[in-house]
């Protein structure tokens, strides 16, 4: 036997949840849209379609039993952002939030404001997907319900794919995460130059290396330069791969633990976006204190040698 439909009155509570959730969802993507178009056009324009969208789904749904083709339109729009939006609130944003000074200058929001409003849109998310499944489910069943579904998904996702291919060309000029982390590269040869010369072992192992004194390192040498601060040095937070400004800093040499004996002569660090939304370009430099670029869009990473980088690609001194 197959799963039979529940009784026609019982979409009803489902329906009202649905319409609330609705509204939610387009507030809170409206508030997100208007924060970003005047900091970073790519991420608004990535973000607004979901306004249209959920208002499409509020008037479809306004009837009493609603149209089905509303409801699949639901299912997908409430359920396409839910993997993205979980990841930034389990992992990604915990992560570049830690880093308060930097937040505050460029997205003049606090930690819990933002954490806050990525889970009130996580929850508004989920309970989109769940009344708008409930109230699909309860409705009798019509030959077309699969193609109704198909295309709900359909029409989100292919706008979705249609903007990500115009977000490069929109972020051909340099953003200002792009100039903060090739900034931050510049800091971090400068500083390996000067580790260099002060501790003749080479160039360091580590980024922390670089940074300042800690519980584990608590007074200046090669152990702890304090040549970088703490955030670009992954100090502190502690962690071997730090964030700043979207980006994500990777250091490389061929001893972790250098020494006169066994010095690092070469080095590489690269600075890679966190999401093309902040950025396209992929930045490295090494022993040769020359920043290179890379616009491909390719997440490219450095070696203990050097940047290496194959001739060919676009990229080139900064």
């Amino acid at each position: 036997m197959g799963t039979q439909p529940l009784p026609e009155l019982a979409h009803r509570g489902w329906l009202r949840s649905l319409r609330i959730f609705t509204v939610l969802s387009i507030l809170l993507w409206s508030v997100a849209v208007a924060v970003f178009s005047e900091r970073n056009i790519a991420a608004a324009i990535m973000l607004a379609p979901w306004v249209p969208w959920c208002l499409v789904v509020l008037w479809l749904v306004r009837s009493n039993p609603p149209k089905k083709s509303g409801l699949a339109l639901a299912v997908a729009v409430s359920s396409i952002p839910l993997p993205p939006l979980l990841e930034m609130v389990l992992f990604t944003m915990p992560e570049i939030l830690s880093e308060q000074v930097d937040l505050l200058k460029s997205v003049v929001m606090g930690y819990s404001v933002v954490m806050g409003y990525l889970v009130l849109l996580t929850i508004a998310q989920v309970g989109m997907v769940v009344s708008a499944s409930k109230t699909y489910y309860s409705l009798k069943r019509e030959a077309d319900d699969l193609f109704k579904l198909g295309v709900g998904f359909a029409i989100p996702i292919s706008t979705f794919i249609l903007i990500t291919l115009v977000i490069p060309y929109l972020q051909q000029g340099d953003t200002p995460r792009e100039r903060s982390a090739a900034a931050s590269l510049r800091t971090v040869a400068t500083a390996n130059m000067t580790y260099s010369a002060t501790y003749q072992q080479g160039f360091a192992g580590t980024l922390a290396q670089l940074g300042p004194p800690s519980e584990a390192c608590p007074a200046v040498s090669s152990a702890c330069a304090d040549l970088l601060d703490e955030l670009l040095s992954g100090v502190n937070p502690a962690t071997a791969t730090p964030v700043r400004s979207s980006y994500r800093f990777a250091y490389v040499a061929p001893n972790p633990a250098p020494s006169p004996d066994r010095p690092n002569a070469t080095f590489s660090v690269t600075a890679t976006p966190v999401s093309p939304v902040w950025g396209i370009r992929t930045f490295c430099v090494d022993q040769t204190n020359v920043i290179l670029s890379d616009t491909s869009g390719k997440m490219r990473t450095g070696t203990a040698g050097g940047c290496g980088w194959p001739i060919g690609e676009t990229i080139g001194p900064l």
